[in-house]
């Protein structure tokens, strides 16, 4: 009975933590750098989710599983299962002169009720720095608040339950008055708007990587948690939303640094529905609830090309996730596919 009682024991603490190590997958982060990967949290670790965009700010829409990729003056768009992002459109703004449409660049995208937000940080004469809400299909964008340029939001997200709008505001570099740093609560609608801290970065010495005058571009909402991202070779840290305190960081994913730093949350790129149903025949990652031809050519197309989503099996044949692609995940798919899911 002591055995049986102590084996209990063992398995209970292993699966508190497997748990524990696995409550931020859903996570995305990407730098500003075409060759960097773009990374999601996957079972405890880093997986490569995509790349071949720079990343500066990212969005994620989970009912549909798209995510929105800004590289600056463009945006991109990616669907689970997809090889690399689209490219959609530039961002555009009307400033109401009459004249065409000026080219704007926006730092941080977030996903909000349904609408697509952007942020612009630092802004100009004529395209004000503020919140925009951007229009998913052609980029055309409408400022929806011109904040004080005392803040700084480079990263931006809401989430994605309540639809809440959250911002990182990093202190001033050239002794500008600028609001404190750290997390924001924005209160956003048209015509206006309003900014609520809720806590500061952590301190540089708990933070590595975050650099003596904090540098934090990207920003993840997700799981009851914000995660702050920064562009340099260090740590991710997490604010809990419901305790109000720091978790402990969690290592970014790259090991050379950038300019500028994105983050987003999309469990939905972690949960496929069906195993061997990964495509309708439109080769977009679309499932459609059957299993045919169309799943096989898709999925070993997703395979050769080592996306995180060909990731079906660790090797066990339970439909374990183990971060990466390789011959089990091929087998295991052959198998679930004769057996028509």
């Amino acid at each position: 009975m002591f055995r049986i009682l102590a084996a209990f024991a063992a398995f209970v603490s292993l699966t508190d933590a497997a748990l524990a190590q696995n409550q931020h997958d859903g996570v995305i982060v990407g730098i500003d750098s075409a060759s960097t990967p773009i990374f999601i949290r996957h079972n405890g670790a880093w997986a490569q989710l995509t790349a071949g965009v720079s990343a500066w700010g990212m969005a994620a829409d989970n009912q549909s599983c798209t995510l929105y990729i800004s590289n600056g003056f463009s945006f991109f768009v990616f669907h689970r299962g997809d090889l690399t992002p689209v490219h959609v459109a530039d961002f555009t703004y009307d400033d109401g002169s009459g004249d065409p449409p000026l080219a704007i660049s926006l730092m941080g995208l977030a996903w909000s009720n349904g609408h697509l937000i952007g942020s612009r940080s630092p802004g100009s004469f004529s395209v004000p720095e503020g919140i925009y809400l951007v229009d998913p299909s052609t980029g055309e964008c409408t400022l929806l608040w011109a904040c004080p340029t005392t803040f700084d939001f480079g990263g931006l997200d809401a989430d994605p339950v309540t639809g809440d709008l959250y911002a990182v505001s990093d202190p001033a570099s050239g002794g500008f008055p600028f609001e404190p740093q750290g997390l924001y609560r924005l209160n956003v609608s048209a015509g206006g708007g309003s900014a609520t801290r809720i806590t500061d970065y952590l301190p540089q010495t708990q933070w590595p990587g975050r650099g003596a005058t904090a540098d934090v571009d990207g920003l993840a909402i997700g799981n009851g948690r914000a995660y702050m991202v920064i562009d340099e070779v260090g740590e991710i840290a997490i604010w809990n939303l419901t305790s109000s305190t720091y978790e402990a960081n969690i290592p970014a994913p790259w090991t050379t640094s950038g300019a500028s730093s994105s983050g987003a949350w999309a469990s939905c790129f972690n949960q496929p529905v069906c195993v061997a149903d990964f495509d309708n025949g439109s080769g977009t990652g679309t499932p459609d609830g059957g299993v045919g031809i169309e799943d096989l050519l898709y999925y070993l197309q997703i395979y050769s090309a080592g996306l995180v989503a060909a990731d079906v099996d660790d090797g066990s044949g339970t439909n374990t996730h183990d971060g990466g692609v390789g011959i089990e995940d091929l087998l295991y798919f052959l198998l679930r596919y004769n057996l028509g899911c």
